[in-house]
């Protein structure tokens, strides 16, 4: 199993964008998943995985709001721990994002070798990190 921590904030894979006739990949984007594919990459040097299906476990941890959504009840927000988020962007866009990092970074020759995905999306602890925790490895369970 590998385990990383891509310490940047979040962001959703876009579609692509069309102009004259091209396809065009908006640039915050891009961005997000090139300085993403670098982190997996210096994390993860001389680390492989192994031929077959994969598993991936991915919890995207976004900046808290600066007031409480309605939702969560207030002594869990006072507490400071992480909560479950609900935010515009679809959890399925940053599954998207990370494993297409991972894809670019090197570690993974296909992401399509992923059979089995485990995500989550949450508010930052007040002292914990923003960013996308990931796990991936193995996939050997038969159904």
């Amino acid at each position: 199993m590998i385990h990383v921590f891509i310490s940047l904030d979040p962001v959703p894979a876009a579609r692509p964008r069309v102009y004259r006739g091209h396809a065009h990949t908006p640039e915050p984007y891009a961005s997000w998943k090139r300085a993403a594919a670098l982190l997996v990459r210096a994390a993860t040097a001389g680390q492989t995985l192994p031929a077959g299906p994969l598993w991936l476990n991915v919890d995207v941890y976004h900046p808290r709001p600066k007031t409480r959504p309605a939702y969560i009840p207030p002594d869990v927000w006072k507490s400071g721990r992480a909560t479950p988020a609900v935010t515009r962007s679809d959890l399925d866009n940053h599954i998207k994002a990370v494993s297409d990092a991972v894809q670019d970074s090197g570690l993974l020759d296909n992401d399509n070798r992923i059979a089995h995905i485990v995500a989550s999306s949450w508010f930052a602890p007040s002292a914990g990190r923003v960013g996308c925790d990931l796990s991936i490895g193995p996939f050997t369970e038969a159904r």
